[in-house]
């Protein structure tokens, strides 16, 4: 096992599916194994060679929440404000996991909210809920880290669009009355 490239080890358990956490404790075992005597060349020759497209940081990427938008297009109603937002995420190069997962999360309620945009109080129950329940999910899973920071952000995006309707009908009623 010490004689195979380190990137090959890495892609391997990348297929197969394998957490972070245990990626990450088979690459430091092989490593240890490599250090008591065994060949190490090749793991020697492939961290200098330049050549190499990625180190192996790059493939074991951090899974970071995306940031919530500063700005939201024009709206006209709660329901096209709340879409306007999850429409927004940005996940710039996150873990390829953690944003199928919150993707995931942000398509479940996208279709829920299309199906009924006159009652988002039943929505923001089914969401919190969900979230709730959620907590103990495994934080060592890229994707269910993903698909529960997308539940935290369409809570997120449920509170926001309550604000900025609510802000807009002021400021429309503050216009009319003056």
């Amino acid at each position: 096992m010490a004689q195979q490239d380190i990137y090959k080890l890495v892609a391997e358990m990348n297929k197969n599916n394998v957490s972070e956490n245990k990626k990450i404790d088979d690459i430091y075992d092989m490593l240890d194994n490599i250090g008591k005597g065994n060949d190490y060349s090749t793991v020697n020759e492939n961290f200098s060679n330049e050549k190499k497209s990625a180190t192996l940081k790059d493939m074991i990427k951090p899974a970071i929440k995306p940031k919530f938008p500063t700005s939201i297009r024009a709206f006209d109603n709660r329901s096209d404000c709340f879409f306007n937002i999850l429409e927004a995420v940005d996940y710039g190069s996150n873990n390829e996991e953690y944003v199928k997962g919150h993707r995931t999360a942000l398509e479940k309620y996208y279709e829920i909210a299309k199906n009924n945009t006159k009652n988002f109080i039943t929505l923001e129950g089914q969401v919190s809920d969900e979230y709730d329940n959620q907590r103990m999910a495994n934080n060592n899973d890229n994707f269910a880290l993903g698909y529960y920071d997308g539940l935290e952000y369409v809570l997120r995006a449920l509170d926001k669009s309550r604000d900025l309707i609510a802000k807009k009908i002021y400021e429309n009623l503050l216009k009319e009355l003056n």
